[in-house]
């Protein structure tokens, strides 16, 4: 009998349902952090320096943080969820699935190390440098 490489354990696809969920969870929550955020800027106009100072906030750049790590998490989950439903070519599958966890990987590098990078320039501006 031959195995279907498309068919997995019960306990996986709990973990999978489970973290989808758990993750939906997280950024129902921080979208409504995020919405402030973002919001508390209508009467700067867009002003670089109130961006930087207010991610420069440890509270502030976690939540940005974490609401990073959420989307990458959720949208890799999806992700998933389309490809094994809709790819049914193995080694096309594989490298689907590869493409969209480094894709998903990469962008939340990313946005994480952007994160990092303005909590330094405010660090330097609360310093005096420019």
């Amino acid at each position: 009998m031959t195995s279907n490489p498309y068919t997995h354990s019960a306990q996986e696809g709990h973990g999978h349902w489970y973290w989808q969920r758990v993750s939906a969870i997280a950024l129902a929550i921080l979208i409504v952090w995020f919405a402030c955020f973002v919001l508390s800027f209508s009467g700067d106009h867009g002003n670089y320096q109130a961006v930087v100072e207010r991610l420069g906030n440890v509270w502030n750049s976690t939540m940005m943080i974490l609401l990073i790590i959420s989307i990458g998490v959720h949208a890799s989950l999806g992700m998933q969820v389309v490809i094994e439903d809709y790819i049914h070519n193995t080694v096309w599958h594989h490298t689907a699935m590869i493409a969209q966890r480094l894709f998903c990987i990469m962008l939340s590098v990313m946005g994480i190390v952007a994160v990092i990078k303005i909590m330094a320039a405010s660090s330097q501006m609360l310093l005096g440098g420019h």
